[in-house]
């Protein structure tokens, strides 16, 4: 049965990691996509609001995917 094999394969530590990872890849390019989407707009050029952006993308994504994981974890 196919949902069992791939419920048995995402339950093992690979299975986990790779879903915590692409968790991760979506949430930091969601919120780097919307940094993108304010330099289309002309805002946050800045050398150092730029910097400040990147950081709070890199933070954010780890926050979100946390957030996730744990939502994800009481709904199943």
């Amino acid at each position: 049965n196919t949902y069992e094999l791939t419920k048995t394969i995402l339950n093992t530590f690979f299975g986990k990691f790779l879903i915590i990872s692409f968790c991760w890849t979506f949430s930091f390019h969601i919120l780097n996509e919307i940094r993108h989407i304010a330099w289309d707009l002309g805002y946050g050029f800045d050398l150092n609001i730029a910097k400040i952006t990147g950081i709070l993308v890199f933070i954010g994504s780890f926050v979100l995917t946390i957030l996730f994981y744990l939502i994800g974890k009481h709904l199943i």
